[in-house]
This record gives C-alpha cells, sequence and structure tokens, in this order.
C-alpha cells in the first residue's frame, strides 16, 4: 500500500510541474558558444520535457522537472530582452515561446549583458556536460 502512495504522490508532483512549466510561456531554450578561429558553434535545447539535446539531436542529459521549471522561470523574465553583441568568442541564449524566438548575443569577454542572464547561461552549459546522476 506504502508503494503506491509514494507512486500517487510522485506522478503528482510531476504533472503539477509540468503545468507550471508550461505556463512560464518558454517552450525551450537553445544555448551554447561560437566563434574564435574556426568560427565553430556548440549548442543544446533543453525541453519542457527536461531533456537536453546536442545540435545532432542526440540527448546529452534530463534534469528534473523542479530543475527546469526554475530554468524556465528566469527565462521567462529575461524572454524581452534585447541583446546582440557577439565579439570573436561568443555565447547566446535563445528563448523560444508561442509569440517569437528571442535570441540574446553577447561576447564572452564582455559583462554588459545583465548577470541574470550570464548565471543562466553558466547553469544551462553545467547542465549540458555533467553526467545524469548529478542532477
Amino acid at each position: 500500500m506504502n508503494k503506491k502512495l509514494v507512486i500517487l504522490i510522485l506522478l503528482l508532483n510531476s504533472c503539477i510541474a509540468e503545468k507550471q512549466i508550461s505556463e512560464t510561456g518558454v517552450n525551450e531554450i537553445q544555448f551554447g558558444n561560437g566563434g574564435g578561429f574556426a568560427g565553430k558553434e556548440v549548442g543544446f535545447t533543453l525541453g519542457q520535457d527536461g531533456l537536453i539535446k546536442n545540435q545532432n539531436d542526440s540527448i546529452v542529459n534530463k534534469i528534473d522537472k523542479k530543475v527546469v521549471l526554475s530554468i524556465f522561470k528566469t527565462a521567462s523574465k529575461n524572454k524581452n530582452v534585447e541583446f546582440l553583441k557577439p565579439q570573436n568568442l561568443y555565447s547566446f541564449l535563445t528563448i523560444i515561446s508561442p509569440s517569437s524566438p528571442n535570441k540574446i548575443i553577447w561576447g564572452r569577454e564582455t559583462n554588459t549583458v545583465s548577470k541574470d542572464i550570464r548565471d543562466l547561461h553558466k547553469k544551462l552549459m553545467n547542465k549540458a556536460i555533467q553526467k545524469n546522476e548529478d542532477n
């Protein structure tokens, strides 16, 4: 009986988190870095399902729905930020919402983009490269 109760609670929490994620108005976030001598760009996508995929659409990590909710809430607060100032080496976030995508690009050597954006990017990049069990 206790196992059924635990499973029910987990399912309810998952459904609540999914609803809250969709209410942020963010469908997905694309993020990464690029530039340099080769001009190569490395990018990832985080979807509402918690899957982080690389540019080849391969899953590189899956993060907890509560973490996704936190990330999407921060992205939602910044989905109207306009900042397109790449340099030789740059970082980017594209916040995709039903209304339109918003790409934010900044040079890695600059601190003129908000700390909120830089911290969100750093958190996403860390999630993209860490192992599944670290979530």
